[in-house]
């Protein structure tokens, strides 16, 4: 079966890594800048011919065959015919390169130590944090020879300048000198991302997610593993007032079970499309997927549903992909983003109204420590949409944890503001390298985790004809946390429909605090949502428990003596079922087992003191579906078991 483990991996490496006070600027550039490659533009009047002479021509490039060139943004990420000894040799090189008439700019390209590469564009961030420092800019730039382009138009205090040709700096260096004056709130060049990737509705039988029946077409997983979503819809099946944003490679504007709920979109990329995907890979369908799981519309005969099919969809653009090949290696086709355009979709959808974000794409892990320090633009985005997003009220944004199974989720989604989703399996677990499904991948987990999704073998939209991952409109085996992901979204989305004056807060406390604890996992943390494993964070999400909780919410503060409760294994392979719980104050707790049908199998009624307990049961009982029923005084629990029998 083919793999659809498509987590969008970014590299926003900081400033602060490269030019820390300790040491020079210059020599703490030196330790991360590629000795064997750099990144070049051209002038828009040289023409294609021109640059393959001028590849010829030169003494330091190698032949242009093993580059890299591309539309948008138009530069050459090219190799040196031999590599540079150091930095201060490579910046030799770069100072003759950009001293040519055809060349625009010439720059170093990033290095991590695991080998990944963000080379160093044009522009240079500068975020001031008074008027004295806005007034001291034109003096530096005449001392510095640097242009001032403007300001960045989602923040006036952020000011945009660039290296003049001739004055001895590329980038990097203007950006590490900038910032050992110390006087600005972050400095940092725009860099490009290299990533690393990894109803009556004809396919609902195939949407496990929506409704596991533990088919052979849902993967043979367990019945009642999903997210009750089915239950939810009795309630609410979302609100058309009610915005999602997709940032993503953008989404297929014209799909037939799309295009009535889509809203105008934005091309973060420059490239106009208004959120419509390039048509040039498979790679391309991502966004599209990402879409059909959050809200597909529904009952209308054709295609899949989504999570929340009444609310509506804003398409962002933030990457699109290219097939790379250096000489006579193929390197895959990959997608392609830039700071700025990852922040400039974000900063956008919050002001065009959304609701809710939904983002499948990272950082791994291992770049996690290149992020400490001052932050970033796109880090500025995210905090401001959670904090100012929708009047104030704040946007919920969702993120992928990441598909390398590594117990450390990605940033963003390790960010305190963000929340993180990972994937359950077809069998309520988390999916890892050994779950149910049997495929070689495992989503992150961990410190920063939130909460779990299911992500596997996921049934959603796809681009039309044979555009995307599958020949057809519709893909059946969309995965990775990339697909947990906007399945958690379209859950935030109904809680939203029915209660749309919460905050960003509230509404993330809703959505954890009603997971289910599945998996059978120690859930033995006591966090801001209650009971926490390192597994599946507060456990994976339930629509129908949380719209039911929204409905009456009244906020954290008045609920902060709620009580949390959760039941565990689950399925039940035995004959025992362990409950556990936690009680704010001293109260009676009723706790009872039941059928379907209502029939109470086994009650127990008694008064605990506050803290946590662990109540077992022992009873043998034939295979099949029961509730257990939790109830101290305000607090309401209930969770579906399935019980395999002896």
């Amino acid at each position: 079966m083919r793999m659809r483990q498509a987590v969008f991996l970014l590299l926003p490496i900081h400033l602060s890594f490269f030019c820390q006070a300790e040491e020079p600027s210059i020599t703490r550039a030196m330790h991360h800048a590629s000795l064997s490659k750099v990144i070049f533009q051209f002038n828009e009047n040289v023409s294609s011919p021109q640059m393959d002479s001028f590849f010829a021509k030169s003494t330091w490039l190698d032949d242009v065959s093993k580059s890299i060139r591309l539309d948008n943004p138009p530069v050459v990420i090219a190799r040196l015919k031999t590599r540079c000894s150091d930095y201060s040799e490579l910046k030799e090189m770069l100072e003759e390169l950009r001293s040519q008439p055809e060349v625009l700019f010439a720059n170093p390209v990033l290095r991590s130590a695991k080998g990944e590469e963000a080379p160093v564009l044009q522009q240079v961030f500068v975020k001031i944090k008074s008027d004295s420092q806005k007034a001291s800019l034109p003096r530096l730039s005449e001392q510095m020879r640097f242009d001032i382009r403007g300001t960045y138009s989602f923040d006036k205090n952020v000011f945009i300048i660039t290296p003049q040709k001739f004055s001895g700096m590329n980038s990097l260096d203007l950006a590490c000198a900038l910032a050992g004056l110390k006087l600005f709130e972050y400095v940092h060049p725009n860099l490009l991302f290299s990533p690393v990737v990894a109803t009556n509705d004809p396919f609902f039988t195939r949407q496990w997610h929506l409704r596991n029946d533990g088919t052979p077409i849902q993967g043979n997983g367990t019945p009642g593993a999903d997210m009750s979503v089915e239950e939810a819809w009795v309630i609410t099946r979302g609100d058309t007032s009610i915005k999602i944003a997709i940032l993503d490679s953008g989404v297929d504007t014209l799909h037939p079970d799309l295009a009535g709920n889509l809203l105008h979109g934005f091309d973060a990329t420059g490239g106009g499309s208004n959120g419509y995907p390039s048509t040039t890979y498979a790679n391309d369908g991502h966004g599209t997927c990402c879409a059909g799981i959050v809200a597909a519309m529904t009952d209308n005969g054709i295609g899949v549903a989504g999570v929340a099919p009444l609310c509506k969809i804003i398409p962002v653009k933030i990457f699109y992909y290219v097939d790379t090949s250096i000489g006579t290696t193929n390197l895959g086709v990959i997608p392609y983003s830039t700071t700025q355009w990852m922040a400039d979709g974000i900063n956008w959808a919050a002001q065009a109204g959304a609701d809710v974000m939904s983002n499948s794409w990272g950082v791994p892990s291992f770049l996690f420590s290149l992020l400490p320090g001052p932050v970033s633009l796109a880090e500025d985005a995210i905090r401001n949409a959670v904090s100012n997003g929708r009047d104030g009220r704040g946007i919920p944004m969702l993120f992928s944890s990441g598909n390398e199974d590594a117990a450390a989720p990605i940033w963003p989604s390790s960010m305190e503001e963000t929340i993180a989703v990972t994937a359950t399996s077809m069998c309520d677990e988390r999916k890892s390298m050994i779950s149910c499904d049997g495929e070689a991948w495992g989503g992150n987990y961990g410190g920063a985790l939130d909460l779990a999704a299911p992500g596997v073998m996921i049934t959603t939209t796809d681009m039309r004809g044979n555009k995307g991952y599958a020949v057809g409109s519709y893909t059946t085996d969309f995965n990775g946390t990339s697909a947990a992901c906007p399945n958690a979204a379209g859950v935030m989305a109904l809680i939203l429909a029915v209660n749309p004056a919460l905050n960003a807060g509230d509404a993330r406390y809703l959505l954890a605090s009603t997971a289910d604890k599945t998996g059978g996992y120690d859930y033995n943390q006591n966090k801001y949502a209650g009971m926490w494993s390192s597994e599946l964070g507060f456990g994976r999400v339930n629509a129908y428990k949380a719209v039911q909780a929204a409905m009456s919410y009244t906020g954290i503060v008045q609920n902060e003596y709620e009580n949390f409760f959760f039941a565990y294994p689950n399925p039940v392979t035995g004959n025992q079922l362990t409950m556990g719980f936690e009680l704010r104050e001293s109260s009676f707790a009723e706790i009872s087992l039941t059928d379907l049908s209502g029939k109470i199998i086994s009650q127990q009624d008694e008064e605990f003191p506050a803290g946590n307990h662990s109540v077992s049961i022992n009873i043998p009982l034939p295979a099949g579906m029961y509730v257990v029923h939790f109830a101290s005084g305000s607090s309401q629990h209930h969770q579906k078991l399935l019980f395999l029998g002896r």
